[in-house]
């Protein structure tokens, strides 16, 4: 994206309601959100721009449509200062207001299965562990199959957000893949 384009003004104030901060890191803060428009919740990073920078993140998340990748929907420019923001309107990973990372989901797990350090995993959280590492994978497959492809450079448990599913079977953990620095 050329910073070249014309900043809209208010659009993040205007159109949407801020819930709270769920996120910060160095490429940002990503706040959950309720919109004025469709009544919908939705996660959107606010990323600070450096004067001259061309910002690739847009183009690339418009171009993803995988199950355990994020959903991309909106981008724009805002003026700002101390500088100008771009904000990403994404899919907000959450269940019941409680976001859960990979990491929460682990805790959890240990905590639902409890076992000795060195001991061996029973056979439910060993199933549990493999079905979230292979949607995992596959998101990541999908990402470096692309042409070019796709590099997470901050590939953690703490990106990989997981949502609560209610299937026919009851609650499944699904996996998804946020963005925080890509390559």
């Amino acid at each position: 994206m050329d910073l070249s384009i014309i900043p809209v003004k208010n659009k993040f104030s205007g159109d949407f309601i801020k819930i709270k901060l769920i996120g910060s890191g160095g490429c940002g803060k990503v706040y959950q959100v309720k919109s004025k428009k469709d009544g919908e919740q939705y996660a959107i990073k606010e990323i600070a721009l450096k004067a001259g920078k061309k910002f690739r993140e847009v183009d690339i998340l418009k171009s993803i449509d995988n199950i355990n990748v994020v959903k991309y929907f909106d981008s724009w420019c805002e003026q700002g200062i101390p500088a100008d923001k771009i904000y990403i309107q994404m899919e907000l990973c959450g269940w019941n207001n409680e976001f859960y990372n990979l990491r929460k989901v682990n805790k959890f797990k240990s905590e639902t299965f409890v076992r000795k350090q060195d001991a061996e995993l029973c056979q439910v959280e060993y199933f549990i562990t493999l079905t979230l590492l292979e949607e995992v994978l596959e998101g990541v497959n999908y990402l470096q199959s692309l042409t070019p492809p796709i590099i997470h450079r901050d590939l953690k448990p703490q990106n990989i957000l997981c949502i609560k599913v209610h299937g026919i079977k009851g609650f499944n953990w699904t996996p998804y893949v946020i963005w925080y620095g890509i390559g």
